[in-house]
Formats: C-alpha cells, structure tokens, sequence
C-alpha cells in the first residue's frame, strides 16, 4: 500500500509485445481525486485504472475525543482529583488509514511539580499513543491541534457529623431530650474548597414530630448535601431511630385555646370549647403529672389567612411549663371572623 500523501513513482513494464509506462504524482489533499491521463485509445480503461488506484490508496479522516493523563499529578493531602476536562475535548486526525489504524487515543499528558489543593488549568502537548499505551509519531497523519487546555477540578475532602433538624415542636421545646441515633453517624464527601471548608456538620431532611413521631418506628431519612457536594461513602440516606424507653404519652382534652396576633382590622370568637384527643409524649415522670390546664392551644393569626364568617383554623399544642414535651397530630377549632 502507498503510505505517502506526496511523492513520485514511475515503473515500465513490457506486456503482450506493448512497452507500458506509467507515472504516479502525488500531492496533499484532504480527499481522493484521481485523475488518469492516457492515449485516447486506451481510455475505456480510465474508470478501471481509477478503481485500482483507490484500492491502493487510502487517506482518512477520524474524530477522536481526546484522553486527559493526570496519573502524574500529585495532589495534596486532604484533597482529591474530582474530573478533568480538555479544550478542545475532541480533536481530528487526518492521514492514511494504515497510519490512523495504529492510533488508539489521543492524549493530553499533565505534569505538575507541586501537590494541588485548588482547581487549574494547564496547557498541555497532544501524544499520539497506540493500544499499549506508547507514544506514537506517524509519519503522515496530522492532527487539527497539537495541544489542548485541560482543567484538572480538586475538591477538598472532609468527615462531617450528620444531625436532624426537628420542626412541628413547641415553643422552648428542648430537642436535646430527644434521645436518637442515625445508622450512620459520620459522613465523608468532597467538594469545592470553599463550600466544604464553611460546613461544620450535615443534615438529613428535617423530621416534623407532630406530623410522623410513633412510637417504636425506624425513619428513613435522606441527606441533604449542598450543590456541587459528594458523598464519598456511597450513602445517600441514614435510618433515624429513637429511644422512647424513658417516654410515656397521654391524651388529654383541652379548653384552653388562646389567639395570638389577631390583626387589628378582624375580630375573632372561638366557637369550639373543647380540642379533643390531644396524644402528647414525653418523659414519663413529666407526663405523669401533666394536666390538661398546663395545656394550651394556640392560634397564630400571622400564619392563617382570614375570612370573614365562620372558619376552620388550625391550632398548635404548646406546653409552656415544659420544655421536654410535645404533641403528635393535627387539631382544628371553629371560629367565627368579623371585619371591624
């Protein structure tokens, strides 16, 4: 096979008493364009000797995105590689198929002399490099770049607490008396330095004790990472359980139900006497002596929205003599609203 994109040849040869001569030029091109010239006499073999030239020659082209080595690279302690990334990304290689054959990946080789711990962009020297893994220098084959701009991201590696945020608690609840634990205490992840250098713990999604808290139930709970943050463990959520061993419940009934910021161009008159059914949890010795007058159901005005005539309004069950207990569920009362 011809392996030169530029070149002259010639040959003779004599053949059933006929002297034959034949002169080959080549030049570069980006594709085949044969062109025969012979005696007017021969030319119905111009399309026959056109199909013979085109099996022995042969130019390629070939798109090839281009590989980032960074094995190289030191990275400081504390830190991680987390991607790299080429510009350009993919490079085109032009020249003759026997050449292009031989090449596996184009390579964008990274050296550095000092251990990294912040992201960097560094120009860098394309190789040419075969199924082994050798740098390769084919003689004809060209590439549209010989160099690439690649960005080597570091993140920064940290192990980091988890904890739950409660909601749906009274006013002073104490979530310190919660007693709980996570299946997985600790989490390592990694991420721009500046994100995860600010973090001091992690947090699951926030656990709502009036909407979900039962007794002797596992809750699954996802955890919250901040944009651009990993985690390096492979978990993306953690079982929280409670030790109620020291907890007890009641239900109670209670008739004192207060307004709070009750706008000043309504009136309100609570109509229902009574919510019933209040389940309330919390150490067994503070329970045990809980009454239905240290309860109190309250209603924020600042967090409804109020129309005039009878209407349904959501209270919240506040203990303001403790700070260890709470209510599960959802409570209504009926009021009746004028516009003054």
């Amino acid at each position: 096979m011809i392996k030169s994109m530029t070149g002259y040849g010639r040959a003779r040869e004599v053949r059933n008493k006929r002297d034959i001569t034949v002169e080959v030029r080549s030049v570069n091109n980006r594709y085949l364009d044969c062109t025969v010239k012979m005696p007017r006499m021969y030319s119905f073999a111009e399309d026959a000797v056109k199909q013979c030239v085109q099996k022995a020659i042969s130019r390629g082209k070939v798109d090839v995105f281009i590989t980032v080595d960074a094995s190289a690279v030191s990275i400081a302690d504390g830190y991680m590689l987390n991607k790299t990334a080429a510009v350009p990304a993919e490079i085109t290689l032009r020249g003759p198929t026997s050449e292009l054959d031989q090449i596996s990946q184009v390579v964008a080789p990274v050296v550095n002399e000092d251990a990294l711990a912040d992201t960097t962009t560094t120009p860098t020297t394309l190789e040419m490099r075969d199924e082994n893994g050798n740098t390769i220098t084919p003689q004809y084959t060209t590439m549209d770049s010989d160099s690439a701009n690649v960005t080597l991201t570091i993140y920064q590696v940290r192990e980091l607490p988890l904890e739950v945020d409660f909601i749906g608690v009274p006013n002073g609840f104490d979530t310190s008396s919660l007693h709980y634990t996570l299946s997985q205490q600790k989490l390592r992840v990694a991420g721009p330095a500046r994100t995860v250098s600010a973090l001091e713990s992690l947090t699951v999604t926030d656990f709502d004790l009036a909407r979900e808290f039962e007794l002797g139930r596992d809750y699954q709970r996802l955890i919250e990472l901040p944009a651009s943050v990993v985690s390096l463990d492979g978990v993306t959520n953690v079982t929280l359980s409670f030790n109620t061993s020291d907890m007890a419940s009641t239900t109670l009934n209670i008739s004192n139900i207060r307004l709070i910021n009750v706008p000043s161009n309504y009136d309100m008159e609570i109509l229902s006497s009574l919510v019933s059914g209040v389940e309330l949890y919390g150490p067994q010795e503070e329970i045990e002596e809980l009454s239905a007058d240290s309860v109190v159901a309250q209603i924020d005005c600042q967090s409804i929205s109020l129309t005039v005539g009878q209407q349904t309004i959501p209270v919240t069950i506040q203990i303001p003599s403790s700070t260890r207990i709470f209510a599960t569920g959802s409570y209504t009362v009926q009021c009746e609203v004028t516009a003054k």
